[in-house]
Protein backbone atom coordinates (compact mmCIF):
# COMPACT_ATOMS: atom_id res chain seq x y z
CA UNK A 1 0.00 0.00 0.00
CA UNK A 2 2.88 2.36 1.15
CA UNK A 3 4.01 1.43 -2.19
CA UNK A 4 0.88 1.91 -4.51
CA UNK A 5 0.42 5.42 -2.04
CA UNK A 6 3.98 6.90 -3.36
CA UNK A 7 3.55 6.02 -6.89
CA UNK A 8 0.32 7.83 -6.55
CA UNK A 9 2.16 10.85 -4.88
CA UNK A 10 5.38 10.41 -7.76
CA UNK A 11 2.22 10.71 -10.46
CA UNK A 12 0.05 13.56 -8.87
CA UNK A 13 3.68 15.51 -8.86
CA UNK A 14 4.20 15.26 -12.32
CA UNK A 15 0.77 16.27 -12.83
CA UNK A 16 1.45 19.27 -10.66
CA UNK A 17 4.43 20.19 -12.89
CA UNK A 18 2.88 20.22 -16.03
CA UNK A 19 0.02 22.19 -14.65
CA UNK A 20 2.68 24.67 -13.44
CA UNK A 21 4.23 24.94 -16.67
CA UNK A 22 0.84 25.53 -18.74
CA UNK A 23 -0.02 28.04 -16.17
CA UNK A 24 2.46 30.37 -16.64
CA UNK A 25 2.58 30.31 -20.37
CA UNK A 26 0.93 33.56 -20.95
CA UNK A 27 1.64 35.06 -17.46
CA UNK A 28 4.61 36.96 -15.90
CA UNK A 29 5.87 36.32 -12.41
CA UNK A 30 4.80 33.59 -10.35
CA UNK A 31 1.17 32.13 -9.71
CA UNK A 32 1.09 32.05 -5.56
CA UNK A 33 -1.59 29.34 -5.44
CA UNK A 34 -0.14 27.05 -8.06
CA UNK A 35 3.73 27.41 -6.48
CA UNK A 36 2.16 26.52 -3.18
CA UNK A 37 0.08 23.71 -4.80
CA UNK A 38 3.19 22.12 -6.29
CA UNK A 39 5.38 23.08 -3.18
CA UNK A 40 2.62 20.75 -1.19
CA UNK A 41 3.26 17.84 -4.09
CA UNK A 42 6.78 17.76 -3.80
CA UNK A 43 6.64 17.70 0.33
CA UNK A 44 4.12 14.77 -0.52
CA UNK A 45 6.37 13.12 -2.53
CA UNK A 46 9.55 13.76 -1.00
CA UNK A 47 7.67 12.33 2.21
CA UNK A 48 7.35 8.72 0.20
CA UNK A 49 10.61 8.97 -1.16
CA UNK A 50 12.33 8.93 1.97
CA UNK A 51 9.77 6.08 3.65
CA UNK A 52 10.53 3.50 0.93
CA UNK A 53 13.75 3.25 -0.66
CA UNK A 54 12.88 0.56 -3.29
CA UNK A 55 10.00 3.18 -4.46
CA UNK A 56 11.32 4.55 -8.10
CA UNK A 57 11.61 7.88 -9.00
CA UNK A 58 11.43 8.60 -13.07
CA UNK A 59 14.12 9.81 -15.09
CA UNK A 60 11.67 12.14 -17.14
CA UNK A 61 10.61 13.38 -13.94
CA UNK A 62 14.15 14.16 -12.49
CA UNK A 63 14.49 16.11 -15.49
CA UNK A 64 11.79 18.31 -15.38
CA UNK A 65 12.08 19.31 -11.78
CA UNK A 66 15.82 19.86 -12.68
CA UNK A 67 15.03 21.92 -15.72
CA UNK A 68 12.05 23.66 -14.03
CA UNK A 69 14.29 24.16 -11.05
CA UNK A 70 17.16 26.27 -13.37
CA UNK A 71 14.09 28.12 -15.07
CA UNK A 72 12.98 29.76 -11.66
CA UNK A 73 16.79 30.47 -10.84
CA UNK A 74 17.17 32.65 -14.12
CA UNK A 75 14.37 34.10 -12.88
CA UNK A 76 15.13 34.83 -9.76
CA UNK A 77 18.61 35.60 -10.71
CA UNK A 78 17.17 38.38 -12.33
CA UNK A 79 14.36 39.47 -9.62
CA UNK A 80 18.06 40.03 -8.07
CA UNK A 81 19.52 42.00 -10.51
CA UNK A 82 16.49 44.46 -10.78
CA UNK A 83 17.01 45.00 -6.68
CA UNK A 84 20.54 45.53 -7.53
CA UNK A 85 20.23 48.00 -9.85
CA UNK A 86 20.94 46.38 -12.69
CA UNK A 87 24.38 44.26 -11.43
CA UNK A 88 23.67 40.91 -12.26
CA UNK A 89 25.66 38.81 -8.97
CA UNK A 90 28.15 36.18 -10.17
CA UNK A 91 27.33 33.84 -7.47
CA UNK A 92 30.79 32.21 -7.42
CA UNK A 93 31.43 29.46 -5.16
CA UNK A 94 33.63 31.29 -3.15
CA UNK A 95 31.08 34.83 -2.35
CA UNK A 96 28.28 31.92 -2.06
CA UNK A 97 30.51 30.45 0.65
CA UNK A 98 31.41 33.44 2.46
CA UNK A 99 27.81 34.65 2.42
CA UNK A 100 26.57 31.50 3.60
CA UNK A 101 28.62 30.83 6.57
CA UNK A 102 28.81 34.87 7.41
CA UNK A 103 27.56 35.27 11.21
CA UNK A 104 26.51 38.34 13.22
CA UNK A 105 27.33 39.42 17.05
CA UNK A 106 28.88 37.21 19.34
CA UNK A 107 26.75 34.23 18.78
CA UNK A 108 27.27 34.34 14.92
CA UNK A 109 24.12 35.01 14.50
CA UNK A 110 22.48 34.52 11.00
CA UNK A 111 21.33 37.41 9.13
CA UNK A 112 17.62 38.34 9.21
CA UNK A 113 17.65 39.73 5.55
CA UNK A 114 20.18 36.49 4.22
CA UNK A 115 21.43 37.59 0.08
CA UNK A 116 19.84 35.19 -2.56
CA UNK A 117 21.85 32.18 -3.46
CA UNK A 118 21.06 30.21 -5.72
CA UNK A 119 19.85 26.29 -4.08
CA UNK A 120 22.07 24.38 -6.55
CA UNK A 121 25.05 26.39 -5.41
CA UNK A 122 24.23 26.29 -2.19
CA UNK A 123 23.61 22.35 -2.29
CA UNK A 124 27.28 22.06 -3.15
CA UNK A 125 28.49 24.44 -0.71
CA UNK A 126 26.46 22.78 1.95
CA UNK A 127 27.84 19.17 1.49
CA UNK A 128 31.98 20.60 2.25
CA UNK A 129 30.38 22.38 5.32
CA UNK A 130 30.66 21.44 8.86
CA UNK A 131 27.48 20.77 10.63
CA UNK A 132 28.24 23.30 13.00
CA UNK A 133 28.82 25.89 10.46
CA UNK A 134 25.13 25.27 8.63
CA UNK A 135 22.88 24.98 11.53
CA UNK A 136 19.43 26.40 9.43
CA UNK A 137 19.49 23.62 7.25
CA UNK A 138 16.55 21.91 6.99
CA UNK A 139 15.93 18.51 8.50
CA UNK A 140 14.24 17.47 5.14
CA UNK A 141 17.46 18.22 3.88
CA UNK A 142 19.96 17.12 5.93
CA UNK A 143 19.96 13.77 5.46
CA UNK A 144 20.62 14.40 1.35
CA UNK A 145 23.64 16.54 2.24
CA UNK A 146 25.36 14.42 4.40
CA UNK A 147 25.09 11.15 2.96
CA UNK A 148 27.42 9.08 2.67
CA UNK A 149 28.84 6.12 0.00
CA UNK A 150 27.00 6.11 -3.25
CA UNK A 151 23.83 8.11 -4.14
CA UNK A 152 20.81 5.82 -5.31
CA UNK A 153 18.03 7.38 -7.56
CA UNK A 154 15.39 8.75 -4.56
CA UNK A 155 18.46 10.47 -3.18
CA UNK A 156 19.36 12.86 -6.27
CA UNK A 157 15.63 12.94 -6.86
CA UNK A 158 14.90 14.40 -3.43
CA UNK A 159 18.02 17.08 -3.69
CA UNK A 160 16.01 18.32 -7.43
CA UNK A 161 12.79 18.46 -5.07
CA UNK A 162 14.45 20.19 -2.58
CA UNK A 163 16.30 22.51 -4.96
CA UNK A 164 13.08 23.09 -6.80
CA UNK A 165 10.89 23.92 -3.48
CA UNK A 166 13.23 26.35 -2.28
CA UNK A 167 13.55 28.41 -5.45
CA UNK A 168 10.20 28.51 -5.96
CA UNK A 169 10.05 30.01 -1.61
CA UNK A 170 13.00 32.38 -2.72
CA UNK A 171 10.87 33.90 -5.86
CA UNK A 172 8.01 34.64 -3.50
CA UNK A 173 10.77 36.53 -1.17
CA UNK A 174 12.81 38.18 -3.98
CA UNK A 175 9.07 39.27 -5.62
CA UNK A 176 7.96 40.31 -2.39
CA UNK A 177 11.28 43.01 -2.15
CA UNK A 178 10.82 43.92 -5.61
CA UNK A 179 7.28 45.08 -4.61
CA UNK A 180 9.11 46.94 -1.43
CA UNK A 181 11.57 48.66 -3.69
CA UNK A 182 8.47 49.56 -6.30
CA UNK A 183 6.75 51.66 -3.23
CA UNK A 184 9.72 53.22 -2.72
CA UNK A 185 10.55 54.93 -6.37
CA UNK A 186 8.75 57.99 -8.39
CA UNK A 187 4.92 57.12 -9.94
CA UNK A 188 5.90 53.50 -8.23
CA UNK A 189 7.47 52.29 -11.60
CA UNK A 190 10.57 50.49 -12.49
CA UNK A 191 11.68 50.63 -16.25
CA UNK A 192 13.55 47.70 -17.05
CA UNK A 193 15.81 47.73 -20.89
CA UNK A 194 18.88 45.42 -21.96
CA UNK A 195 22.31 47.00 -21.82
CA UNK A 196 23.71 47.61 -24.87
Amino acid sequence: MDIIKGQNEILFLSHSIQYFIDSHKHRTGIDRGVSYALQYDIVAACNHLNKRKDLRFPGYLLHQCSSLAETIKDLNIFYCSILQDGHVPSFTEEDAKEELEKGYGIDKRKGEMRTYVPYELKMRILRKLPNEKAPWIPEFAERMLRRQGGEDVNILSNVELYILKEELVANEELEYRIVKKLKLLPEKKLIVHAAD
